[in-house]
């Protein structure tokens, strides 16, 4: 009989089990997921032991989707339906975007209310909040395999730059998959947040983020535990990407006389997989006038041959360097912190391994940046660290506070299609104000709220966030009723706001919904075709796994007959080589029949018994052979009691 073990009731409560919860940097190009255990950031793998998993999906149908690097290898069979870099479009309307510039067919949704962007497919319209949902949900079980069980929340991480549109999306996108966000921070200040811990340095500094697909750049003040930034700027559509397009119709107009436009999508699609890898070999040349050269095959087998080397590729990209360094110049104007005052410059994303880039930010704040860190993981290591300390674990050794900002202005529209600023952008968050504002006509009974997002002052410069009204305001002249409009940012950098008419206490208010993003209905019926669609992925799995322990049976059997094969019959090596043939077809068509897999499985398994017995009885014989009894016991360990 077992005995029950008892604790003392203080004795529990002194332990009490850590809660799941990870960091998540959800990247244009790579994606990555950690978690703080036993006082370590730890990075989960998928099935091939990589940690970065490609921010890649490959749609083979409406609700089946592969993520990551087997979504990569599948890009040139279903091209079309291969999506990446969809974080440069999440939150984002069709008229934001140049659709030319995006290796898929673009769309508006057809609901007139929306300006929502879509992605056209063979099997109909995605939206990217959906793609982003897809590649965490392949985060969240790569955790979850790891735990085995289910994660109780997340900080995600998003540019600085991102505006309250992109930051929705994003937290729409993890309620899709199942993820309870605990906090959406933003990446410069994760990075600062995990450079900050592990050095423990105190000081001023900036963190250059550049990503695939955004750019952001943050001054940061680190003192005892207080990570308080001090500006934000950046780009949210200037990345790798963007060097790689250069590229692109730098090869084509220069030598061919061929418009970047004028390219097929899938044309389109390989030649940018070309630049990119032809982009990264440049960093490791020491000379910068060694060409590197490379071909390429369109999709109507014509053949051409293009030239690179860093001193043309530092000419091209010109133009987007000198972007990169005008918000520098200006985020540092906004810090009032002078550059001599600086400690140190932190870069952060895997472009910043560019020579080029790394030269410009060296030239501008005249010093070597920091290349010692990871440039791909430093984020999500702050993300998971936040997490951490969020949910109550305190696995680490320090407490500290983060004290963010907001990157962009928030106003109203006021009449002839002015902006009034109701909180400035670089403004701690989470951040509260109000403002009066009046009627304009007499007899007005009702005031549109129109909010918007953005530095200028013309309605038609800035974003649109959302738009309600306020009625029940009492008919009195111009300029005489009061209506109070409050606007709320909280630590997520998401915005509500309440307008209250002063004398008769009517109150309207609305948690900012962009147009261009998606309806709780909405989000809600996705959660729902996940959860339809479960049984479908659970047998997708399941032949996946078959074929996988096919593979490795097929592997193992080889190398048998390689070492062992004499010692088996004729008629016995024929049946064994002709179900491997049978086995490689199989693989080779990435059959789904998962009863035909097990089938041949089988078969190959009963008829390499007989090798794996003989295989073992020879074994056996050549370490017994010529020796005693007693010397065989002599050397077997004996069982301990």
């Amino acid at each position: 009989m077992s005995l029950l073990q008892i604790s003392e009731p203080d004795e529990i409560n002194s332990k009490p089990k850590l809660k799941c919860v990870v960091g998540i940097d959800l990247g244009t190009t790579n994606s990555l997921i950690g978690s703080l255990v036993d006082g370590k950031v730890i990075f989960f793998p998928d099935d091939d032991g990589n940690l970065l998993i490609p921010s890649v999906v490959n749609y083979s149908s409406q609700n089946s989707c592969r993520v990551g690097s087997s979504a990569q290898t599948g890009k040139m069979n279903h091209s079309s339906a291969t999506i990446s870099s969809v974080k440069r479009l999440i939150g984002k309307g069709i008229g934001d975007v140049n659709v030319k510039d995006y290796p898929y067919h673009l769309s508006k949704n057809s609901d007139k209310e929306k300006n929502e962007l879509l992605i056209q497919t063979p099997f109909g319209s995605i939206s990217p909040i959906k793609v982003s949902a897809d590649i965490l949900v392949c985060l969240r079980k790569k955790a979850e395999k790891y735990f085995q069980q289910s994660i109780d929340g997340a900080v995600i991480t998003v540019p600085a730059y991102f505006d309250d549109g992109q930051r929705q999306a994003t937290k729409d996108a993890a309620r899709i998959a199942g993820i309870d966000v605990l906090r959406l921070i933003n990446e410069p200040t994760a990075a600062a947040l995990a450079y900050g811990l592990e050095t423990k340095k105190k000081g001023i500094f900036v963190i250059f983020d550049m990503g695939g697909g955004t750019f952001d750049v943050s001054v940061l003040r680190l003192s005892g535990g207080l990570f308080e930034v001090l500006a934000t700027g950046g780009d949210s559509s200037l990345g790798g990407d963007d060097f790689d397009k250069l590229i692109v119709k730098y090869w084509l107009e220069k030598n061919y006389d061929i418009g970047y436009e004028s390219l097929k999508i899938e044309d389109l699609k390989s030649i940018l997989i070309l630049a990119r890898e032809t982009k990264e070999r440049l960093s490791n040349l020491t000379n910068e006038e060694d060409l590197l050269s490379v071909k390429w095959k369109n999709s109507n087998n014509e053949n051409f041959s293009f030239n690179l080397n860093e001193s043309i590729f530092k000419k091209i990209s010109a133009k987007l360097l000198n972007k990169a360094v005008s918000a520098c110049k200006k985020t540092l104007l906004d810090s009032k912190i002078e550059n001599v005052l600086i400690d140190d410059v932190i870069l952060v994303g895997g472009t910043t391994r560019l020579k080029v880039l790394r030269e410009a930010v060296r030239d501008l704040f005249n010093r070597q940046p920091r290349i010692d860190i990871n440039p791909d993981e430093v984020v999500a290591v702050g993300a998971a660290l936040q997490a951490d300390l969020l949910s109550g674990n305190k696995s680490h050794e320090s407490d500290w506070l983060l004290l963010d900002v907001l990157p962009l202005s928030l106003g109203i529209e006021t009449m002839g299609g002015l902006v009034e600023k109701v909180i400035d952008r670089n403004s701690s968050i989470p951040a509260s104000k109000a403002q009066e504002f009046t009627t304009f006509k007499d007899g007005q009974t009702s005031m549109s709220i129109h909010i918007l997002q953005g530095e200028r002052d013309l309605v038609s410069e800035c974003r649109s966030l959302a738009k309600f009204e306020i009625a029940g305001i009492p008919p009195k002249p111009a300029g005489i009723a009061r209506v109070e409009v409050s606007f709320q940012v909280d630590a997520d950098g998401l915005l509500s706001v309440t307008a209250v008419e002063q004398t008769t206490g009517t109150t309207a208010s609305i948690d900012v919904k962009p147009s261009y993003g998606i309806s709780d209905e909405e989000v809600t019926k996705m959660i729902q075709d996940g959860v339809s669609n479960a049984y479908h992925d659970k047998d997708a799995r399941a032949i996946r796994e078959a074929m996988l322990e096919l593979k490795r049976n097929v592997i193992a059997v080889e190398e048998a007959l390689v070492k062992d094969g004499n010692l088996l019959s004729t008629e016995e090596y024929e049946k064994i080589s002709s179900t491997m043939m049978q086995a490689k077809g199989l693989i080779k068509s990435s059959s789904e029949d998962r009863e035909l897999i097990g089938n041949v499985h089988e078969k190959l398994n009963s008829y390499s018994d007989p090798l794996v017995e003989r295989r073992m009885n020879r074994a056996i014989e050549s370490a017994i052979v010529g020796k005693t009894i007693d010397s065989v016991e002599k050397t077997t360990p004996s069982k301990k009691n």
